[in-house]
């Protein structure tokens, strides 16, 4: 596997997220944006290190790109009603925008639904990797329904939630509608700038300048614009008004009008456009989410239970270790937040104190130094050397999955004649008292340290 296939199959993030299920994929059925969105989060926490987002923050994200899809065609056909989803799909499509997590959780604990979505045969891939894959697909399935399930992920998707991050959702609709990537706001700025001419002779229009000065106070945290789509909108439509001052109020240009202008003139007011309908469709998801979320409705009518309740048993699933789930949401759910283990620790001998610089002990005890130097264990490796390790590293896991279900527990036997047994037991001692054993050659510095783990 090359290390582009490798992060094609396990990268998991927002930007990653949006561009493959939304902005470049496109369909006139709604399904099709839910089924290959849930299947894109099964990849969420199966390798860390392609893992750079938080699940919370992936279905927020998913719930604002279908509220968008329902927003525009709100818009097109009937905006003040706000409950229709304009679809076949009407009562799924509600039940995912009024709770989202418990939604995609239902989904996956389908086992007709799960196999539908997973993937099966990756091209490129040899048996043994496309094997591995799968596993740890499986694996995501069951801890992702785990972590659902809980009123930890719960709370923290809420929180999320009424924090209303109404500038965010704005620009992910502006990006959706520009081809670039997510620096694609600054990169459309940039190409708008005026011809020699204008620049020098200074005929840039006090409309397009306002804008372009809303539009980056908009995005910047310190500025006392930021946020305020308002203002946003009103100096994109002071610029359209400028290039067509016959429009009417709240009506806004056709393609057909804009390509009748300039080069410049019409990169602005394209621009201008996408970013009035953006705010349109953001204030329209705001305004049907609210309407759906006030809605009375009964979850079992929807959720079809599954043939077999997910579990660490369930056979289309394989538990991972968890050495391998450092950043996945499992180490948030909420039965290890409420664990009851405690350790304790027997010290059987007084250990040395340290001696530092800044810290006292005996003068014979070697100095330590107070902070520990990580270490970086591809520092002088080339790229090739970093993805073979990497490789090796991935083999190595797949073959652990393996022996999850493969191995079995070694029983030693027990010498079932205890008369034979004290007598070979005697020799041994016999045989080693025989031999000089000077105190010197135990090693009395060594400390045992026993931790047991009690269960309340």
């Amino acid at each position: 596997m090359t290390g582009k296939q490798r992060e094609e199959l396990y990268i998991c993030n927002i930007n990653d997220f949006i561009n493959k299920n939304f902005k470049s994929f496109k369909s006139d059925n709604d399904m099709d944006y839910i089924n290959k969105s849930i299947a894109y989060i099964l990849k969420y926490g199966t390798w860390d290190r392609y893992t750079t987002c938080k699940l919370q923050d992936l279905v927020y994200t998913f719930r604002n790109q279908m509220a968008i899809v329902i927003a525009k065609k709100q818009l097109e056909k009937d905006p003040n009603d706000l409950t229709n989803m304009q679809s076949e799909n009407d009562k799924e499509l509600k039940y995912f925008i009024k709770d989202p997590v418990s939604y995609i959780q239902s989904k996956l604990e389908n086992d007709e639904y799960y196999n539908s979505i997973k993937p099966t045969k990756i091209e490129g891939l040899s048996d043994l990797e496309n094997k591995g894959y799968i596993k740890r697909i499986d694996a995501s399935r069951t801890n992702l329904v785990r972590t659902f399930k809980t009123s930890f992920f719960k709370m923290k998707y809420v929180s999320l939630e009424n924090k209303k991050i109404l500038t965010r959702q704005l620009l992910e609709s502006i990006g959706d509608k520009i081809p670039e990537s997510n620096s694609s706001i600054d990169v459309q700025l940039e190409k708008q700038k005026g011809g020699l001419a204008e620049r020098i002779f200074r005929r840039t229009s006090k409309q397009y300048k306002r804008f372009k000065n809303v539009i980056k106070d908009y995005r910047n945290r310190n500025k006392d614009g930021y946020g305020d789509s308002k203002a946003l909108e009103k100096s994109a439509m002071d610029y359209l008004r400028h290039k067509f001052p016959d429009l009417k109020d709240g009506e806004l240009p056709t393609l057909e009008q804009i390509n009748t202008l300039d080069s410049t003139g019409k990169e602005r007011a394209t621009f201008c456009l996408k970013v009035v309908n953006s705010i349109r469709e953001t204030n329209q998801v705001e305004k049907m989410v609210t309407a759906v979320k006030g809605l009375n409705l009964n979850p079992n009518d929807l959720y079809s239970k599954s043939t077999e309740t997910i579990n660490s048993e369930t056979p289309n699933s394989t538990p991972i270790k968890k050495s391998s789930l450092k950043k996945s949401s499992l180490k948030n759910s909420n039965e290890i937040q409420k664990s009851t283990k405690r350790k304790v620790q027997f010290n059987l001998e007084n250990k040395t104190p340290v001696r530092t610089k800044t810290k006292g002990g005996p003068e014979n005890v070697p100095l330590k130094p107070n902070r520990i130097i990580q270490h970086n264990p591809n520092a002088g490796m080339t790229k090739s050397q970093v993805e073979r390790e990497l490789l090796k590293q991935e083999m190595d896991e797949i073959k652990d999955l393996e022996n999850v279900t493969e191995s079995k527990p070694v029983v030693k036997e027990i010498a079932p004649d205890n008369n034979s047994f004290q007598e070979a037991l005697k020799e041994d001692v016999d045989c080693k008292m025989n031999k000089n054993i000077e105190p010197n050659d135990i090693d009395l510095d060594k400390t045992l340290d026993k931790t047991m783990e009690i269960e309340n």
